[in-house]
């Protein structure tokens, strides 16, 4: 099995780095990131965004996991108050390694590590009929919130997402 669809292959300890404290593109990846949102996102971002939340990073966190030829997946999230509540803004694995349980652990990592640090709560936007998306956050401990009509165009509904702080 080559190192493309071998899920072994992947590094999940690399995974979140804390933006928040000034690192220019603490991994050396916003091409690479810029480029698997070109192919993966309907609305992606330039190149030009990506760069500048690497360098004006003090309130984003990012989550990279790593294949053998680079960057398989992303987790980037809004973070404007350490205990405050996160927006999960970008979350993507490469089609060869879904399926396989890896989105929902790569999920989890990410959510512990904003614990780690304080986070309280996160949420999310998905389309209502990204069942697959909708399900692996369900796993992940996110309820469904409410319904934004026509939040991804005419006709194309979203659901927001979420999971507050402890105790709340």
């Amino acid at each position: 099995m080559s190192g493309m669809s071998d899920p072994q292959a992947l590094s999940l300890a690399l995974a979140l780095g804390d933006m928040r404290r000034g690192v220019e593109d603490p991994f050396g990846f916003c091409e690479q990131l810029a480029q698997l949102d070109q192919q993966h996102f309907q609305w992606p971002w330039a190149r030009e965004q990506w760069s500048s939340s690497l360098e004006n990073s003090e309130h984003y966190a990012l989550g990279v996991l790593l294949g053998s030829h680079g960057p398989q997946g992303l987790a980037l999230f809004h973070v404007p108050d350490r205990q405050g509540t996160a927006h999960l803004l970008k979350f993507l694995l490469c089609p060869p390694y879904r399926g396989r349980g890896l989105a929902e652990r790569f999920f989890k990592l990410c959510q512990g590590q904003l614990e780690k640090w304080g986070v309280g709560g996160l949420y999310l936007e998905v389309e209502e009929t990204n069942a697959a998306a909708i399900g692996l956050y369900a796993k992940c401990g996110l309820k469904t919130l409410t319904r934004k009509k026509d939040f991804y165009g005419t006709g194309r509904h979203g659901l927001a997402m979420g999971s507050m702080p402890q105790g709340e």
